[in-house]
């Protein structure tokens, strides 16, 4: 990986070069309209020897989750060079990468810092709402819980083509899911799911009482159905967590 570092007046700026012909730029400040983006990332360019001048088949805004998704897959093709803009710094924070150090993430510089208006019932605190502002987006800053969603979700939008049954083809073309593949999951996709790896007493517990108290137990809430209690597959693997930039192998 070829990352390189330049600085233009309040802003700084990440260039890379993927090996799929993906250039990212992570851009730190508050650059508000189009051409600031563009002038920053041509001075920056410039700075570095990069053509200033360079024509991209395609500019994806931002580099959360969907955005890295869309780059990679544009990519596929051998012949399409790809703009990534990210507002964000790239994921080199080590507390992404380790699980357990998404609780060290919220209100750095790779949240947005959002929260909600003062809540009522909650003696008029503003609850914190972290959204991710780095390479990766909220993929990068969450708890890694691995989950689609309800179907019945999908199917009230009323959308043709993006019913559960439409969807859920895709869903499975994405996973890399250590149980294998079958009817829920898929196996030898870009996104790694793994079972949880810390077996944590309280944990089992929890999940042994939900059952004691007459809930069923549900060994996957991506299976038949969602109600129960149970533990959860990871976007992770190898006790990593495998946000959309490193699955999709943006950087």
């Amino acid at each position: 990986m070829d990352l390189r570092l330049a600085h233009v007046g309040n802003a700084r700026i990440i260039v890379s070069r993927a090996a799929r012909r993906v250039v990212a730029l992570q851009v730190w400040g508050r650059l508000h309209s189009g051409c600031g983006i563009a002038l920053a990332a041509g001075v920056a360019l410039e700075a570095l020897g990069w053509e200033t001048r360079r024509v991209y088949d395609y500019v994806v805004v931002g580099a959360g989750s969907a955005g890295c998704v869309l780059a990679a897959r544009l990519t596929e093709d051998p012949d399409v060079e790809v703009l990534l803009l990210e507002a964000g710094p790239a994921d080199v924070n080590q507390n992404i990468h380790v699980p357990l150090g998404y609780l060290q993430l919220a209100r750095t510089e790779v949240d947005w810092d959002y929260c909600t208006a003062p809540e009522p019932r909650c003696d008029g605190r503003r609850i914190p709402l972290p959204r991710g502002r780095v390479l990766g987006g909220s993929s990068s800053i969450n708890a890694m819980v691995y989950i689609r969603g309800n179907p019945l979700d999908y199917d009230d939008w009323g959308i043709s083509g993006w019913s559960w049954a439409d969807l859920l083809p895709y869903f499975l073309k994405s996973e890399d899911n250590e149980r294998g593949t079958s009817r829920w999951h898929g196996a030898g996709g870009p996104l790694p799911v793994s079972e949880q790896r810390s077996g944590n007493l309280i944990t089992q517990a929890f999940v042994a009482a939900g059952v004691q108290a007459g809930l069923p137990r549900n060994e996957d809430f991506n299976g038949a159905n969602q109600d129960g209690v149970g533990m959860y597959q990871v976007t992770q693997r190898g006790g990593l967590r495998a946000s959309a930039a490193v699955a999709a192998a943006v950087l």
